[in-house]
């Protein structure tokens, strides 16, 4: 395991094996040594842009995509590192994709880093995380403690602020981060094993001619797989800010997972015009499946704390595709909290728990509260 070091005050010269002497970018690093998973680049403070250029792809600022260049990274403890490239727009500020590892649990990290995208719109996202699809071992992704911001209002990111798609046995993990977006996109995690997206602030803030599209949240489990796959999205604090003019949305969207944890969360949905009812603005829309190894068995919804501030849509909606019928596993939503308003309340298509299509074994609905709604609870199927 080796640490590598890159300042501000760097220079290439250096071998950049210690603090006492970084380089000053991430080209000389790469091009220098051969890196193994249990390696990481060591950021000091300051701002880097052109310092973090690297790889053959122009649409990529930073691109990592074999095995012997990627690395985790870190910005130094205790220090602000910020990342924000400058000149004209990228699809990527960061990609590690293409992942081939030699063995299970392999782990990459990104951590304590802000990112930003300044004058220069991303297109797709600020961090993407891939293995190989082939791979048939496990990789680890863990981006812990970083910060994502999203400066020009009008642009839009077909990825996500995190994206992870391309995949075979992913296991990632998203936790005590920060995200501050204006397009709908910040986590997009799907072809997952497990994933966990826990402790983060998510803001999301749309420009009214991109609020429809992609989920704000996004996750899906792998399918066809033997082992169970999961998703954990446990004590974060979630506010969606819809714009009038604006259209339908979802704002988390998990798919086909055996075992889905939806707990501990605070969750705020607004509109700047509450009694406008024309759009459906849905929190959550798991997609249940009985099809490629992926048949539901467990759903816990379990202590949410909820504010819908607008005036059309569920809470909870499940989606089935056709002819999909066959009852599968236990639901249980238990000690959560729904707070309405005067519109949502009037408004007859607004359930909070609308499981019209879960088709669940077992359903338990406990110690739950249900303020300023109509209609809290259909069951059907």
């Amino acid at each position: 395991m080796t640490d590598y070091y890159i300042a501000k005050d760097g220079n290439d010269s250096n071998d950049g094996l210690s603090i006492g002497a970084p380089k000053a970018t991430v080209n000389s690093l790469q091009t220098t040594y051969n890196f193994s998973d249990a390696d990481k680049i060591i950021f000091r403070a300051g701002t880097y842009n052109s310092e973090l250029a690297y790889g053959p792809d122009a649409t990529v600022f930073m691109e990592f995509d074999t095995m012997t260049e990627v690395v985790s990274l870190e910005g130094y403890e205790g220090e602000t590192v910020i990342f924000e490239p400058t000149g004209g727009d990228i699809a990527w500020l960061v990609s590690m994709h293409d992942i081939d590892v030699t063995s299970d649990n392999t782990t990459y990290s990104v951590k304590n880093i802000q990112f930003r995208n300044s004058t220069s719109d991303i297109t797709s996202g600020f961090l993407r995380l891939e293995q190989k699809s082939t791979d048939a071992h496990i990789v680890k992704f863990i981006v812990d403690g970083c910060t994502f911001t999203q400066t020009s209002s009008e642009a839009d990111l077909t990825g996500a602020a995190i994206y992870s798609n391309n995949g075979a046995k992913m296991d990632s993990t998203v936790k005590n981060c920060t995200f501050n977006i204006c397009d709908q996109k910040a986590i997009r995690l799907t072809n997952q094993l497990k994933a966990t997206v826990e402790n983060n602030t998510i803001n999301c803030n749309p420009p009214s001619s991109n609020d429809t599209g992609s989920s704000m949240l996004l996750f899906s489990g792998k399918q066809n797989l033997t082992e169970t796959t999961e998703l954990h999205v446990r004590n974060n604090t979630i506010v969606f800010n819809h714009l009038d003019g604006g259209g339908d949305c979802i704002i988390c969207q998990p798919e086909y997972f055996n075992r889905l944890f939806i707990s501990n969360n605070n969750i705020t949905i607004n509109s700047d015009n509450p009694a406008t009812n024309g759009a459906i603005i849905d929190f959550i829309r798991p997609a249940t499946t009985t099809t490629n190894g992926r048949t539901t068995e467990v759903l816990n919804l379990v202590g949410n704390a909820v504010k819908n501030n607008h005036g059309r849509g569920d809470f909870l909606e499940f989606y089935r595709a056709s002819g999909d019928d066959t009852n599968t596993g236990v639901y249980n939503i238990t000690d959560n909290h729904w707070i309405g308003n005067n519109t949502i309340r009037d408004h007859t298509l607004s359930e909070v728990l609308n499981m019209d299509h879960c088709h669940a074994a077992t359903v338990n609905i406990k110690r739950n509260t249900f303020q300023d709604y109509q209609d809290m609870i259909m069951l059907r199927n």
